[in-house]
């Protein structure tokens, strides 16, 4: 994964219009150390999928995706990017945007709640493709006020997507029942305090449900069971200090809710396939 962020993207936040926090490109060979559990505060992330096919968790569900899918992750939607196809790798282009306001949606939303956040581009693929890239290279290489390139393709960018790719789209059907509706009132609750000292008795006291019980239905439901999904939400976080931050490793450890250094190195490694350190050296440019 390669990712870069602009320089110049401050003058564009006093404009009240998008801008370009940062984009990434990720190919085959960085499927090894996978982006675990996380969500962006104030940024929408927009992914197109340019090869491969395999699965992603978003929110509460599993999507499968393949090339030519858009992704769209409204500011605050959890997802975990941990792709395990080997014969046919996923890679893709990203953009994270900020200041985006859309008339009867939340602040950094770009899609209704109820929409799926997978759509086909179908034949804007092609243009899609040259939009991404040309932001990529030019962030990558940039030149005197590369800055005003970049936010007009941006631009052009949102203007397609918006009134070709989701003009045709699809509700999430409702599946909500009362045991679905404890499981996401858990997963919420996980998701907002995962930095604290989270105890397996307090959800099972606070939800009046088993802890055994919890545990497997939260794994039937999202993948994880109650500690996994813990786990994988601080270490996404903490990937999140490691590129963004100049926070020491003890201090994100601390930051994300693991009190131990030693055990925060251990289940990073064991998720990501590097140690902070390392993980730190090399996605950080």
């Amino acid at each position: 994964m390669k990712q870069l962020f602009l320089d110049g993207s401050q003058s564009f936040s006093k404009r009240n219009q998008p801008y370009l926090a940062y984009v990434s490109k990720v190919e085959a060979m960085d499927l090894s150390h996978p982006r675990i559990l996380h969500s962006h505060k104030d940024i929408v992330e927009i992914i197109l999928i340019t090869s491969g096919h395999d699965e992603i968790f978003i929110d509460a569900n599993q999507y499968p995706i393949k090339k030519g899918d858009l992704l769209i992750y409204n500011s605050g939607v959890v997802h975990d990017e941990l792709f395990q196809n080997e014969k046919n790798p996923i890679a893709l282009y990203c953009v994270g945007i900020k200041n985006i306001h859309e008339e009867q949606l939340p602040a950094n939303s770009l899609i209704p709640e109820s929409f799926s956040p997978i759509f086909a581009t179908k034949a804007c693929f092609g243009l899609l493709m040259h939009l991404f890239s040309s932001i990529f290279l030019l962030v990558d290489d940039p030149f005197v006020h590369y800055e005003i390139a970049v936010q007009n393709i941006l631009a052009a960018l949102l203007e397609i997507i918006k009134t070709t790719i989701l003009a045709d789209t699809v509700s999430l059907p409702n599946r909500k029942n009362e045991e679905s509706a404890i499981l996401q009132s858990i997963k919420r609750y996980i998701d907002q305090h995962f930095s604290e000292p989270i105890q397996l008795q307090y959800l099972e006291e606070n939800w009046h449900i088993s802890r055994y019980y919890l545990s497997h239905k939260f794994k039937e439901a999202y993948g994880y069971s109650t500690i996994d999904y813990l786990n994988r939400r601080r270490i996404g976080e903490a990937q999140t200090l490691l590129l963004n931050t100049k926070k020491t490793i003890t201090e994100i450890s601390l930051a994300v809710g693991f009190n131990s250094a030693a055990y925060f190195n251990n289940v990073f490694k064991r998720n990501v396939s590097l140690t902070p350190k390392e993980y730190r050296k090399r996605y950080l440019k």
